[in-house]
């Protein structure tokens, strides 16, 4: 597996009566209900039985009202789920959700914060081909497009791996390694060479 997330990581959450009401409201992206709970006390951070936060769920729907007010009123950024490890970050990233993807990098998330694979919001990116989501990540010019996952796989060698030809020229116009190998001894020239499409 390069780098893709599990399928129940991204199914949609039902709602239980053990989720907080502000769960409920970042998954209906109600920030003026989010307000209300923000003024009475609520922990914007609690998490549900999945250890997901508020934020979590406002990221896995796209919802860009409810991220920018948990953004902008102290919602921890890069609290990850307890086994994947996966942030709000690497949700929207995986999802396809830009505009949530930039709310949170312009609110200070951690744009290299690994998941349990040792994957960045980069490597989720590539593995699906959101290009509108890798260009906002490597916006910053000190972003390091080499980074690996535990495995070793750089996001050229994921997005090469799984047929993205626009990614892949992306990758390599912002300065990826082709020679970095992964933990088998492979680099990306083999699915290089199988993407026609990409113009050295």
């Amino acid at each position: 597996n390069h780098g893709a997330l599990s399928h129940h990581q991204t199914s949609d959450h039902q709602i239980s009566l053990a989720d907080s009401v502000c769960h409920i409201a970042a998954l209906y992206n109600s920030p003026d209900i989010l307000s209300l709970l923000s003024d009475a006390g609520a922990n914007l951070d609690i998490l549900d039985s999945e250890g997901r936060t508020p934020l979590m769920y406002a990221a896995l729907k796209g919802h860009f009202s409810a991220t920018k007010f948990l953004a902008e009123n102290n919602a921890n950024l890069d609290l990850a789920e307890p086994e994947a490890k996966n942030t709000a970050l690497h949700m929207a990233s995986q999802l396809g959700h830009t505009k949530v993807v930039k709310c949170l990098l312009d609110n200070g998330a951690q744009r290299d914060q690994i998941n349990s694979k040792g994957e960045t919001a980069l490597h989720i990116a590539a593995t699906h081909g959101h290009m509108s989501i890798l260009q906002v990540l490597v916006e910053n010019k000190d972003f390091q497009i080499n980074l690996v996952d535990n495995n070793k796989h750089s996001a050229l060698h994921i997005a090469s791996y799984f047929g993205h030809p626009e990614v892949v020229q992306f990758l390599l116009d912002k300065g990826a390694q082709i020679d970095l190998v992964n933990s088998n001894g492979e680099s990306a020239l083999p699915s290089l060479f199988n993407l026609t499409e990409v113009i050295f």
